[in-house]
């Protein structure tokens, strides 16, 4: 008999091991997800690094910048701006989030753009491929209200609230013309001219600024 009890607690004890084991539950996957996906595609996440990437807008306002591979993120004072590759087109699909009210402007989803920068609430943004581009001035907390739309070549820069940019103008326009440097000697077929002109980001206005110059056409 006392045989038989010793088989019957081994057993006992046996049964309860395996219950244990069986509602043990596994580690829990504590992963924060600040981009909206599932815990399986939260796993892939790819860790961030700092952005190379300079902006074309100088003196546009400060940020600090993460890439995560398939998106990159611009943080500023009061927005947060996420810029996605296009699936169509070479560009991105930009995401503009205002922290106050957390409203969002998405520019790019149709037509792909690139992100230029952010002054104040206004959002700079580039589109096209070749050397004319396009520029677009937007309001960063309202969608849909544009305050400047216009063709520029070269490179833009932000001086004590005006954004300067310049603007192919056809040869009969432009008098003076200026002198163009030495290294354009030899290309005249491929010469035209550019206005100078600076956009006033208080008045939402753009005014010649009477210089032009000489620019190298593709």
């Amino acid at each position: 008999m006392k045989l038989g009890f010793i088989h019957l607690s081994i057993a006992v004890i046996l049964i309860s091991c395996g219950e244990s084991e069986q509602h043990n539950p596994s580690p829990e996957i504590t992963l924060e997800d600040t981009t909206n996906k599932t815990v399986e595609e939260a796993k892939n996440i790819v860790e961030p690094t700092p952005c190379q990437e300079t902006l074309l807008a100088k003196n546009s306002d400060s940020f600090t910048c993460l890439d995560y591979g398939d998106s990159i993120i611009y943080s500023y004072e009061n927005y947060t701006v996420k810029t996605s590759p296009h699936p169509e087109y070479n560009g991105s699909i930009i995401e503009i989030r205002y922290h106050k009210y957390g409203s969002k402007v998405i520019v790019g989803k149709e037509n792909s753009a690139f992100f230029m920068g952010l002054y104040g609430d206004n959002a700079i943004i580039d589109a096209g491929t070749g050397q004319i581009r396009q520029l677009t001035i937007l309001d960063a907390i309202v969608t849909d209200r544009t305050y400047f739309k216009d063709s520029y070549v070269n490179d833009l820069r932000i001086e004590n609230g005006f954004l300067y940019l310049e603007q192919p103008i056809e040869e009969e326009y432009v008098n003076p013309k200026p002198e163009c440097p030495e290294k354009f000697k030899g290309m005249e077929d491929y010469i035209g001219y550019v206005g100078v002109y600076q956009y006033d980001f208080k008045s939402k206005s753009l005014a010649f600024t009477g210089e032009y110059k000489c620019e190298y056409f593709e």
